[in-house]
Formats: C-alpha cells, structure tokens, sequence
C-alpha cells in the first residue's frame, strides 16, 4: 500500500522548509483552539494555564528534544559518509535498515519536538494578549520567546537536512572522511553527555514557574551557545586557506628543433606548491592538439562556449610513470616535468592541455596554453654541401 501523491503535497516535498511553515501553521491553529477551550472550560486564568503547562513541555523538550538532536547528528554523520564513501558495501550499511532507522527516528523525533514548541508558543502569545503585564516583567516574556525561536530554528535546520536528500552542508568545507568523523563524533559525544547530566526536572509549583523556566531556557540557550560557537570555530578553521591545496599550475611546449622531417618538442609542465604542506597528486596528464596548416578555422560549439576548434589530438600521456602512485611537491617549491614528443612538419598551432587530481581531495586542476609552431628554418645537409 503506497501513500497518496497530489501536487500539493509534492511541492512541499520538494521544499522542506515550506513543509515545515506548513506544518507550524497547522499546529499553532491546534494549540491556539485547544488552549482558548482549555481556557474557557475551567476557572484558571490563561497565565495560571500557561504557568503549569510551559514547565513540563519545555522541561521534555529539553531532554527529548536533546536526544532528537542526537539521533539528527547520527543521521547526518550517516548521510556525509555514505556520500563520501568509496565502496558499494559501506554506503549500503549506511542507508540500510538500520541507517535508515535512525534517519526516519530522528525525523520524527524532531517533529513532534516543532509540534511541542508550537503549542509552548501559541499559550505563550495567547497569555500575552490576555493579561497585562508588567513592564518589569516583560524581559521574561521576551527571553521566553527568544528561547523558543532559537530552539525552534535549530531544530528545523536539523529535521530539514536529515529528510531531504543529500548530504549535510558540511561536505561544502572538507570530504575527508577523518574531518567529517571527527566532527560529528564531538557533537554526538556532546549531545550524550548533554542527556545523561540534564535531570527531569519536577513540575513546578505556580510560584516557582518562572525560575524553572528560566533555569530551563538558561541550560538551552547554552547549550544552543556552544553548538553554534563549536560550528563556526569548525567552518573557520577548515576555510583557512593553508588548510587547502594551493598550487600555480602551468603548461606550454618547447620546440626545439627540426629532424627527419619532424618537429622535435617538449611537453612541459610547472607546479609551484604556494601553501604550507606537501602535497600529493596523481593523474598528471596531458593533451597536444593541433591545427594543420591547411585546416580551416571553425568556431567550436557550447561544450567549449565558442571558442576556436583545434580538432586534432596529436599526442595524449602523462608526466608521470604508471607504476607511481603520486608525486609530491613541497612547500615553496616549483617543480619542472616534461614529456619529449615530435610534431608533423604541417602543423602550424598546438594547445597544450594538462590535469592533475590531488591525492587527498580527490579535485582536479586544468591548466591550457595555445602556441605557434615556429617557422622551418632549412639548413643544408652534408649530403647538399658534397654536391
């Protein structure tokens, strides 16, 4: 039995956040009604209401919501190393029953954890319009409703990534697989050791309602504090630039002189290591393609946005030897390969193109260079000059 498809649903599907306003819209319309005719149905005041309903949610959506948080932060860690995995077999262990356990728990966990907040809310901006407070007393209100909006945010970001397809923003800053375990290894570590110190707190008696809410929001708004500080201390030290492979890459040719009725030539490539660690790459290869003299010029179509065709590929290899897993440059270094090759004496320009992967990252770098054959200079033979 399949679930039922219709457009609207769809839309929502594809964006997670308007799913997510949908949602709210619908659970603050629920908790505004049930609390109006909770309200209405007994003789406490909607601030009375709100005093003894407030602590027991948030104090459950502390501890609950925490551990939603946990099983987001698993879930994600999931997704980042599924993508990044390099065998069949480990992506299939993390999106598999078990995986995809944990995924779907920490989405619906994270639900109600939304849907809880909302009703917090709504009682919240009810009591608010039905009671006169105190100036002295808004700056409560205020810390309240800053709470439940920062707790509220954050905990839509995380439902939002675990649901969509795709793995977690952090994948933008680093794919190595150390960095993406280390970094979510602290924040689950983080969020167990959050649950495990965190007591349920009792219910709290009316006059005694403001300090357990506010020693509540205290402890969350940590908490939120340090997620929010441990996240930007990790995306500045991975956008660093001595943290990433910096490398001046450059290719030409060196023609060097006429023999047997061909062009003898080197294939040339620079690399200068511009950062401040060795670094490693593979795949050093390269492409000569030419230009006959009798070729006419044609402009080439969108896969190389218009530029001149230079139709024929002369040679194709590497700078580096096969049995070589990499090559390295160090620090401050700039290192010379070349490739000797020869050259129909009818060519009259050559493109020079090379790529290099780096070992770590997996990335690629280009590098292109257009040149003119030079002109023949014919000089006489032994053979000419006996004659």
């Amino acid at each position: 039995m399949s679930t039922d498809k219709n457009k609207f649903d769809i839309k929502l599907k594809k964006n997670l956040f308007l799913d997510i306003a949908f949602r709210l819209f619908m659970w603050l319309s629920v908790s505004f009604a049930a609390a109006y005719l909770s309200i209405s149905n007994s003789t406490q005041s909607s601030l009375e209401y709100f005093e003894r309903m407030s602590p027991v949610i948030m104090t459950l959506v502390d501890k609950l919501g925490t551990f939603g948080l946990l099983l987001c932060v698993l879930a994600l860690f999931l997704k980042d190393i599924e993508t990044v995995a390099t065998t069949e077999k480990v992506r299939n262990a993390m999106s598999g029953n078990l995986g995809g356990f944990v995924r779907r728990t920490a989405g619906d966990i994270s639900l109600w954890t939304l849907g809880a907040l909302s009703a917090v809310l709504a009682t919240f901006i009810l009591t608010l319009c039905s009671t006169k407070i105190q100036r002295t007393e808004w700056w409560g209100g205020v810390s309240i409703f800053w709470l439940i909006m920062i707790f509220f945010l954050l905990t839509t970001f995380a439902n939002v990534y675990v649901r969509r397809e795709g793995p977690s923003p952090f994948l933008r800053l680093t794919k190595k697989p150390v960095c993406i375990f280390l970094f979510w290894t602290f924040f689950f570590l983080f969020l167990v050791w959050k649950v495990a110190h965190t007591p349920i707190l009792p219910v709290a008696q009316p006059e005694k309602t403001m300090e357990s809410i506010i020693d509540i929001a205290s402890k969350i708004l940590a908490f939120v504090g340090l997620l929010i500080g441990t996240y930007w201390g990790a995306i500045k030290y991975l956008r660093r630039d001595e943290h990433f492979p910096r490398i001046g890459f450059a290719v030409s040719a060196n023609f060097v002189g006429y023999q047997n009725d061909q062009v003898l030539f080197e294939v040339l490539a620079e690399l200068e290591n511009k950062g401040v660690v060795p670094i490693k790459i593979n795949d050093l290869k390269f492409k000569v393609r030419g230009l006959y003299e009798d070729d006419e010029i044609k402009t080439g179509d969108e896969s190389i946005r218009g530029q001149i065709r230079i139709p024929h590929l002369l040679i194709e290899g590497s700078w580096v030897p096969k049995h070589w897993n990499y090559t390295f440059i160090y620090p401050g270094v700039k290192t010379e390969y070349n490739y000797v090759a020869t050259l129909p004496l009818n060519v009259s320009f050559v493109r020079v193109e090379g790529s290099f992967s780096y070992d770590s990252e997996g990335n690629s770098h280009h590098a292109a260079k257009l040149q003119k054959v030079p002109n023949k200079i014919i000089q006489p033979t032994v053979d000419t000059l006996c004659r």
